[in-house]
């Protein structure tokens, strides 16, 4: 919808149109009743139609309308116009941290500051139980006088406050519409969670590795509490490949365990993210993706399992491909697709020959739900993998390449299929973190047993991999969660160089 000058919107009078973004126009307007200027955010009458962004705006308003705080954007109002729902909020006079930043790098003393108030706007709304999900410079304004506010709440989530217990019969009827699975926000600026369409916990808790049997009986630990989020079995169940955050949680590299020693030694040493390794059918080789680019996409590399060598990109796109599974016979890689062309993504599953041309082919891909966990069945012949294609995830089994029909194996939602080394029997978790198992069996088609619950997992949530089956199918290693951690505090110190000055 355009409104030229001279627009009114109930007490509110348009002025002149002075941005506008996904979420809707952006007009100055006089607020006649209290004789101020203010802003009015208007959705576009052609996505007023649309159900999905009339909730994400609605939401917009609701999620910064409850926060009260000087580096957050403050809402006055919210009404609708010819059907065209509108939100006011206070005007700002400035220009964007991507505006500012374009035109020349910040100082030292600039950026502090600036970092420090963003910090604390976001504690507010995390303590009221909400995040933002697209926080980046287009959406942090820069007041004339140099006070940060934070824009634009349209993909803010709500989330339980911190250390507020909350009984399931006593939370609001109140619908969050940021969908489970759906990929929302700018793709540059997602953590590895929001990118993944997965649920996150605060902090880095710290897990451990843990040897269970059938029953849930602990066997043993392999190496020391950390914080770990991936892990692989080799082939030769000698050693594991696993995910490893750094200290501070910000990037991760893949580690290798001698299970026989319970010594660990670090594959990867690149600064940024390196995730999800998967083992070659030999045990020589290592496949893992990585952002290292810089350039926001996720590619496939592959290395030595010995440390040898240097790594080795495999596939460059401009998407962002986690790479899931080796077949057996070396041929494919599988990997989750995100395309970030997309506004919202639909991940599907694809594949890369891993010779010849090396040209990545779709293998399930949908323009209405997501395909993603994808796992080669030993003899390479089908796919174990989860899709929310019935409205919540469930495991189905695909032949390899995919033809027409698919078989559900799981009955009351799944995730993280894993096969067993003879693929006769087939693992998954259920939606509420049960470890599960099926029997499996194939002649020309393949049919499932029913699912049977083996025990209860605590395993760590994460972006990858928290369990990995033993080739008999008798024992498992779980990134299991260790209770009662905390996670470190952080040491902020402010002006610290009038420290230095004093100590010359």
């Amino acid at each position: 919808m355009q409104l030229i000058s001279g627009t009114r919107l109930g007490r509110y009078e348009i002025r002149s149109k002075i941005g506008e973004g996904g979420m809707g126009e952006v007009y100055r307007a006089r607020d006649e009743k209290l004789n101020r200027d203010v802003a009015v955010k208007v959705l576009p009458a052609a996505l007023s139609e649309n159900a999905d962004r009339l909730r994400r705006f609605e939401q917009e308003a609701q999620a910064a309308g409850a926060l009260n705080h000087p580096n957050i954007l403050v809402v006055y109002d919210v009404g609708t116009h010819e059907s065209a729902p509108y939100v006011v909020s206070e005007l700002l006079e400035g220009e964007t941290l991507r505006e500012l930043i374009n035109d020349s790098p910040l100082s030292s003393r600039k950026a502090i500051d600036y970092a420090t108030q963003i910090a604390h706007g976001l504690a507010a709304a995390h303590e009221k139980g909400i995040v933002h999900r697209d926080l980046k410079p287009d959406n942090v304004f820069i007041t004339r006088n140099d006070r940060v506010k934070i824009l634009d709440f349209g993909v803010a989530k709500l989330v339980q406050p911190a250390g507020e217990e909350v009984a399931q019969t006593d939370i609001a009827t109140r619908k969050v519409h940021t969908d489970p699975g759906t990929v929302l926000g700018t793709a540059g600026y997602m953590s590895p969670e929001q990118v993944r369409g997965r649920p996150y916990q605060s902090g880095n808790p710290t897990s451990q590795l843990t040897w269970f049997d059938r029953t849930g009986k602990q066997l043993g630990t392999v190496g020391e509490p950390d914080n770990y989020v991936h892990v692989a079995l080799s082939p030769d169940q000698g050693h594991a490949a696993v995910e490893m955050l750094d200290a501070d949680g910000r990037n991760g590299d893949v580690w290798l365990f001698d299970l026989a020693r319970g010594i660990s030694s670090r594959l990867t040493f690149d600064p940024q993210w390196d995730f999800g390794p998967q083992w070659s059918s030999d045990g020589t080789r290592i496949l893992f993706s990585s952002n290292r680019s810089g350039s926001g996409a996720v590619n496939l590399y592959e290395k030595l399992a010995s440390g040898a060598g240097d790594d080795q990109l495999l596939l460059e796109s401009g998407s962002a491909k986690f790479v899931l599974s080796w077949s057996r016979n070396g041929q494919f890689a599988l990997y989750e697709n995100y395309d970030y062309s997309i506004s919202r993504m639909k991940v599907g599953l694809w594949f890369v020959p891993l010779s010849g041309d090396r040209q990545p082919k779709p293998y399930l891909q949908s323009n209405s739900f997501d395909q993603i966990e994808g796992q080669f069945s030993p003899d390479g012949r089908w796919v174990a993998y989860a899709s929310n294609e019935s409205g919540r995830y469930e495991i189905y089994l695909q032949s390899f390449p995919a033809s027409s029909t698919k078989t559900q194996i799981s009955t009351s939602g799944g995730f993280w299929p894993e096969w067993r080394a003879d693929g006769k029997e087939l693992f998954y978790i259920s939606a509420d973190k049960k470890l599960m198992a099926v029997n499996i069996k194939v002649s020309n088609v393949v049919e499932g047993s029913v699912p049977t619950v083996l025990f209860p997992m605590n395993a760590k949530a994460s972006n990858g991999y928290s369990y990995a089956v033993a080739a008999d199918g008798q024992r498992f290693l779980i990134n299991r969660l260790v209770e009662g951690n905390n996670p470190a505090l952080i040491t902020v110190v402010l002006n610290w160089t009038s420290d230095l000055k004093r100590q010359r």
